[in-house]
């Protein structure tokens, strides 16, 4: 009961500080999806395709290398793309060259957020690219994302480990807020209504 009435007051200064400051709180409903067995994000030009809304069609796709330069040089890297119009991802451009931001636990992921068609997670070596900021191997790192549902934006998250060599991932799990225009918290599983019961 302690619990409940501690996050009603925390709901209530939500709102009163949302209404001074003008920042909106999400109270949408979270579709929270863990995979079991996680899934594996790997081989060579090997393409590996999520659903994060589960509605049977496919929103993003991994591109994973494995493979040599010169077939001398090893290289590996991690690349991820939307498949659909609206389709998007939390990242950046510099040099010529797209990046998939690396986000913290709790870091909010909405409208004013830079979003990007796609872009490269790790890449090992560089040959001559910026520095992606999942370079060097990231555990429980996260992805924020955008998806069009019937002309409505969705916001959501990824939790991946990526390897140090870049040539691997794995995809823990995932969240989208179900409420159009609503931001989301990574990491968040649960809205705020389904917390305060």
């Amino acid at each position: 009961m302690k619990k409940a009435t501690l996050s009603k007051k925390i709901l209530r200064y939500s709102s009163t500080a949302a209404a001074v400051t003008g920042v909106s709180v999400a109270n949408g409903q979270i579709l929270y999806t863990d995979p079991n067995p996680d899934i594996s994000i790997s081989g060579n030009f090997q393409a590996t395709r999520v659903d994060v809304n589960q509605d049977g069609i496919e929103d993003f796709e991994f591109i994973s290398v494995d493979s040599l330069v010169s077939g001398i040089v090893p290289w590996g890297k991690q690349q991820l793309a939307g498949l659909q119009v609206g389709n998007d991802v939390v990242g950046y451009i510099t040099n010529g060259y797209s990046y998939v931001s690396l986000l913290s636990m709790n870091g909010t992921v909405g409208q004013a957020s830079p979003f990007i068609a796609g872009g490269i997670l790790a890449e090992n070596p560089q040959f001559g690219a910026s520095y992606p900021l999942w370079n060097n191997g990231v555990t429980d790192g996260y992805l924020g994302f955008r998806i069009n549902l019937n002309g409505s934006t969705h916001h959501g998250w990824m939790r991946l480990d990526v390897a140090a060599d870049a040539k691997s991932a794995v995809l823990k799990d995932m969240a989208i807020n179900l409420t159009a225009d609503d931001p989301i918290a990574c990491g968040q599983s649960v809205s705020i209504e389904e917390d305060l019961k």
